[in-house]
């Protein structure tokens, strides 16, 4: 399963320091390595290499509810941020907000990341507020 994670609108110094740590506590609790995909620098560009966005590439099923609840502390600790989750779900999109989950919709979302091919994609939206 790969996961994409990423700012949804423009990246700022601040968010990308928040998207670094947050890269870390996932390599942490997760136990896989992620790469952190970078704006390139550009001449005169303020914001060049500002951190974008996570990857994780082939991260097992076993991880995603590790995954989840790393995103769920992570965004209890920045008030600033919201994370909606998208799963593709037999050709239907499907987005949960975390902060409105409660535990039947999180084991409802965990069901959903768990039927979909090994070689699916989650994708994780960061949300200014």
């Amino acid at each position: 399963m790969d996961v994409r994670i990423s700012f949804e609108g423009a990246t700022t110094e601040d968010d990308s320091y928040h998207l670094k740590n947050l890269a870390r506590l996932i390599e942490e609790e997760c136990d896989c390595s992620v790469s952190i995909e970078t704006r390139e620098a550009e001449v005169g560009i303020r914001d060049g290499g500002l951190a974008i966005g996570i990857a994780i590439a082939s991260l097992v099923l076993t991880g995603i509810q590790t995954l989840v609840s790393v995103l769920q502390y992570w965004e209890s600790q920045q008030s600033q941020y919201s994370i909606s989750i998208t799963v593709d779900a037999n050709g239907q999109q499907k987005r949960f907000l975390m902060k409105n989950l409660s535990l039947k919709e999180i084991q409802s979302l965990l069901s959903e990341i768990n039927s979909q091919p090994h070689h699916g994609t989650v994708s994780v939206k960061i949300l200014k507020q």
